[in-house]
C-alpha cells in the first residue's frame, strides 16, 4: 500500500479496508509533510498490530513519521532519490496558534517510545515533543551510509529563532539506526510501475 501526500483522518479507513481485501504486508509512505497528529499515531498503532512493515519514499514529516514507526522493520527505498529520504519528528501543534500543544506532548513521547522499543534517548523524546514552535522539528537523515559510519551521526535539532531563520545543528552520538527510528539500513528496490507511478505525483509543499 502506497500513501502519499497530507495524513487525514480517512487513511484510517483506508489502511483498514487494504488490511481486510488484501493480503498487505508493507505500507509505502511518500512525500508526506504531516497532517493530523493524533491520526498519524492511531495509523502507526494499527500498523504495529497488523505486523505490517514501512518504506520511506522521500519526505516524512510529523504525522507520517508517527505512522512510519510503526512498522515492525522500517526501511528506506528507492522511490526517491537516497539524499531526498528524511524524518522529520515535532511536537503536534495548533494550527490556529502555530505553537505547539503540551497536553498532546506526553501522548505522542510514549507513541514514539513504544514504537522505537525504547531506543529513543529520553533526552531526545523531549526535545522532539515539546518543541516550540511548528517550525522546529528533529531531522533524521535515512541512507545507507548509516551502518558504515565509524560513529552515530546524522539525526540534526532545527529551531527556528527569533530572526525567523532555522539554524540546524547536528547531535553527536546519534543516528536512525541507534535511536530506533529505522530498523534497517538497507534500500528496498521498488517495482519499476511502483517508481513510475510515484514520480507522476504531486509533491506537497
Amino acid at each position: 500500500m502506497a500513501l502519499s501526500g497530507p495524513v487525514v483522518d480517512d487513511d484510517l479507513r483506508r489502511l483498514r479496508d487494504a488490511l481486510v481485501n488484501t493480503g498487505l504486508r508493507q505500507v509505502l509512505l511518500h512525500q508526506s509533510p504531516g497532517g493530523d497528529a493524533r491520526t498519524g499515531q492511531r495509523l502507526g498503532q494499527e500498523i504495529r498490530q497488523a505486523g505490517l512493515n514501512t518504506l520511506i519514499s522521500g519526505r516524512c514529516a510529523s504525522a507520517c513519521g508517527d505512522m512510519f514507526l510503526g512498522g515492525v522493520e522500517r526501511r528506506l527505498s528507492d522511490g526517491m532519490p537516497v539524499r531526498g529520504n528524511r524524518l522529520l519528528l515535532h511536537g503536534a501543534w495548533d494550527p490556529a496558534t502555530g505553537r505547539t500543544r503540551p497536553d498532546l506532548a506526553p501522548g505522542l513521547a510514549t507513541h514514539v517510545r513504544r514504537m522505537t522499543d525504547g531506543k529513543f534517548p529520553d533526552a531526545l523524546i523531549e526535545a522532539t515533543v515539546n518543541s516550540a514552535l511548528s517550525q522546529d522539528f528533529m531531522e533524521f537523515a535515512i541512507t545507507p551510509r548509516m551502518r558504515r559510519t565509524p560513529f552515530p551521526r546524522g539525526v540534526f535539532q532545527c529551531l527556528v529563532g527569533a530572526d525567523q531563520q532555522r539554524q540546524c545543528k547536528e547531535l553527536a552520538g546519534h543516528s536512525a539506526l541507534s535511536t530506533g527510528v529505522v530498523t534497517h539500513a538497507e534500500i528496498v528496490t521498488l517495482g519499476l510501475e511502483l517508481r513510475n507511478k510515484l514520480a507522476s505525483l504531486r509533491t506537497p509543499p
